[in-house]
C-alpha cells in the first residue's frame, strides 16, 4: 500500500510540474495559434474560445493520470501464466490487490490536496517572496532609502507586473 501511495504522490507531482510557467507558455502559444486559426468574429468569441482551449489543456494535463487509472490500469496485463510484457522484459502495471478503485481514490485525494497547496502557495507565498526579493534588490542598488521619500512613480514602477491577460487566470479557475 505504501508503494501505491508513493507512486500516486510522484504522479501528482509530475502533473503539478506540468503547470510550471514554461509548460503553461507552451499551452498558451498552442491555444493562441488554434484560436487565431478559427478567426473568431468578435473579441468576446475570441476570449471564450481561448479560455476553453486553455481550460481543456489544463484539464487533460491534471486529470490524465486519473483517467489512466480509471480506464486503462490493469486492463492489458494478460492473465496468470500468460502476462503481457513490454519488450519481453517488464510486466505491465496492475492495480493494487484491493482494486483499482482504491488507487483512483488515493490519486484523486492526493491531486486535490497537492493542487490546493500549490495554488495557495502561488496565491500567497510567491508574491511575498517576490516582494521580499524586490525590496532586497532595491536596498542593494540604492542603499536604505525610506519608502516615504520615493516619488509615487518609482513606487509604482517597483510593483509586480500585471498578467498580460488581466484576470484571465482567475476566470480560468472558476
Amino acid at each position: 500500500m505504501m508503494y501505491v501511495c508513493i507512486r500516486q504522490i510522484i504522479n501528482a507531482l509530475i502533473c503539478m510540474l506540468k503547470k510550471v510557467p514554461i509548460v503553461l507558455q507552451l499551452y498558451e502559444k498552442v491555444a493562441l495559434f488554434l484560436t487565431n486559426l478559427e478567426q473568431p468574429r468578435t473579441e468576446s468569441e475570441w476570449e471564450n474560445s481561448f479560455t476553453f482551449k486553455m481550460f481543456l489543456f489544463q484539464f487533460v494535463n491534471l486529470n490524465s493520470s486519473t483517467f489512466y487509472i480509471a480506464f486503462f490500469l490493469g486492463r492489458f496485463t494478460g492473465r496468470p501464466g500468460a502476462y503481457l510484457r513490454l519488450i519481453n522484459r517488464w510486466k505491465l502495471e496492475e492495480c493494487h490487490p484491493s482494486g483499482c478503485l482504491i488507487d483512483l481514490c488515493m490519486q484523486m485525494g492526493i491531486i486535490m490536496v497537492l493542487k490546493q497547496t500549490w495554488n495557495n502557495f502561488m496565491e500567497f507565498g510567491y508574491p511575498l517572496i517576490q516582494n521580499w526579493w524586490t525590496r532586497q534588490r532595491l536596498k542593494r542598488e540604492h542603499g536604505h532609502i525610506p519608502k516615504a521619500s520615493l516619488p509615487q512613480w518609482e513606487k509604482d514602477y517597483n510593483l509586480q507586473s500585471m498578467n498580460a491577460y488581466g484576470l484571465f487566470d482567475e476566470y480560468l479557475k472558476m
